[in-house]
């Protein structure tokens, strides 16, 4: 029987799909598998669904005291995002969402959710190593400073677990120095849908061929 009809009978169970990115507290955790970690094996509890999450020192997470969970699966499993969103809600026992929003930057969807995540630039600053390895390139002195670094190094950081960057889906807009070839880039969710509640909030989303669970509780 296929993951799809094991999904659909409740055979597999979309609470045990991969966690790419976790807030425990005061500590950042993503998959050193994402954005391909092992479905099969997570939804058959083979592997526990946080195995290969790491924790971070290139992101901190501000929050009240808070857990948050987002996890993967593709979207070739479901007939459409309604059939995915519906088996979700049963499995957490909910009818429906609060709020929609059809595209969202991940940082607006943290902020929906009250975290806030930022990069760590004292560490970035003291590993200039990794720093230009997240970047992808070479990177100038004065440029350190600058606010676009941060900027260009959440964007890469994120297509890290989201997926790789999409010029027909994020948004990216040039700098207006147009000798300077950096685009400033929001790595962008589709058709966001969450739900508040007094300690638990929830929420699902789709980018490019992935959907993804949020689960907030505080």
């Amino acid at each position: 029987m296929s993951i799809k009809k094991k999904l659909k009978n409740n055979i597999f169970k979309l609470s045990n799909i991969p966690c790419i990115f976790s807030i425990d507290y005061d500590r950042v955790l993503m998959n050193k598998d994402a954005i391909y970690p092992n479905e099969l094996e997570s939804l058959e509890e083979i592997l526990d669904k946080e195995s290969g999450l790491v924790e971070t020192n290139k992101l901190i997470a501000q929050n009240r005291d808070a857990q948050l969970q987002i996890r993967v699966i593709s979207v070739k499993h479901f007939e459409n995002r309604n059939d995915f969103d519906a088996i979700y809600l049963k499995s957490i026992d909910r009818e429906s969402y609060s709020k929609e929003f059809e595209k969202i930057s991940i940082n607006k969807a943290f902020e929906l959710l009250d975290v806030d995540v930022s990069c760590n630039m004292e560490y970035y600053l003291n590993n200039h190593d990794e720093l230009e390895n997240d970047l992808k390139r070479k990177v100038n002195e004065s440029e350190l400073k600058e606010e676009k670094l941060e900027q260009e190094l959440f964007y890469n950081l994120m297509c890290k677990c989201f997926g790789n960057d999409s010029e027909s889906f994020d948004d990216i807009t040039q700098n207006d120095n147009k000798t300077d070839n950096i685009y400033r880039k929001t790595c962008m969710l589709k058709d966001f849908r969450v739900n508040f509640s007094t300690n638990y909030y929830y929420g699902t989303a789709q980018r490019e061929n992935y959907y993804f669970v949020f689960e907030y509780v505080f």
